[in-house]
C-alpha cells in the first residue's frame, strides 16, 4: 500500500542528505492560501511540519530534491518508484510498502544502518513526533491514504520504549480508515497491544 505521510520520515532523510534541510531552523513559507488543515496555514520549520504532517511543505521539499536525486536515494533505500509525480508519488502514486518493510526500514534507521549518513539518521530520529501512554513512549509517523479521492487506509509506524535505554519495540499498523472519526484508532490500537504484551509477560506496566 502507499505509505502516505509515513514517507515523511524518509522524505526528511533525503532532504537532509541533499542539503535541502540542514537543521530544524529553516522556515518553509505559507503561500497564504487556505489549506486542508488549519495548522498548515503558517510558516513551518521541519520539526513542526512533520508534527503537523504538513503535505504542502513536504511537496515543496520533494520539488527541491528533484526527481533525479529522489530516484537515486529511493533506490539506495530499496524504494523503487516515483510514478505519479514528484509531489504525489507517496500519497496516491506508485510508491508502495508493506508493514513488514516499514519495520525493516525503521529498525535500520533506529540503529543508523541505512546507506546514508549517521548524522542524517540521527536528525530524523530527533524530530520524529512522540506520543506517550502509560509506560510507553512511541516515536513515529501516522499516515492516511486516499484512493480515487476517497479515504482508504491509515498507518502508524515507529518504535516504542518503556525507557530511553530499553530495547525498542517496532510497530507498523496498517488498517482501513474510511472516516476521519477513525483516525485516533491508529495510535490507540498500537498502545493497547503494547501494554497487553508487556502486562502478560512482565506484570509491571500500568496503563494511565
Amino acid at each position: 500500500r502507499v505509505p502516505a505521510s509515513t514517507f515523511k520520515i524518509f522524505n526528511t532523510l533525503i532532504a537532509y542528505e541533499t542539503g535541502v534541510v540542514t537543521d530544524d531552523k529553516k522556515l518553509f513559507k505559507w503561500d497564504g492560501k487556505p489549506k486542508w488543515i488549519k495548522a498548515w496555514e503558517q510558516d513551518l520549520n521541519i520539526r513542526q511540519a512533520i508534527a503537523f504532517s504538513a503535505v504542502p511543505v513536504y511537496q515543496q521539499i520533494a520539488r527541491e530534491i528533484g526527481a533525479v536525486r529522489m530516484v537515486s536515494f529511493l533506490k539506495q533505500l530499496d524504494y523503487l518508484s516515483i510514478s505519479g509525480g514528484i509531489t504525489r508519488f507517496w500519497l496516491d502514486g506508485g510508491l508502495v510498502i508493506s508493514a513488514v518493510e516499514q519495520i525493516e526500514m525503521l529498525e535500520k534507521l533506529y540503529h543508523a544502518r541505512l546507506p546514508v549518513s549517521k548524522e542524517g539518521q540521527a536528525f530524523v530520529k530527533d524530530i520524529l513526533p512522540a506520543a506517550k501512554r502509560g509506560c510507553f513512549t512511541a516515536h513515529g509517523k501516522t499516515g492516511w491514504a486516499f484512493t480515487n479521492k476517497k479515504p482508504d487506509h491509515g498507518w502508524w509506524v515507529g518504535w516504542a520504549q518503556q525507557t530511553s535505554e530499553a530495547k525498542p519495540i517496532y510497530f507498523a499498523l496498517n488498517a482501513d480508515v474510511r472516516d476521519k472519526s477513525q483516525l485516533g484508532l491508529r495510535q490507540s490500537l498500537v498502545f493497547d497491544v503494547l501494554h497487553d504484551f508487556v502486562q502478560l509477560r512482565e506484570k509491571e506496566c500500568q496503563v494511565n
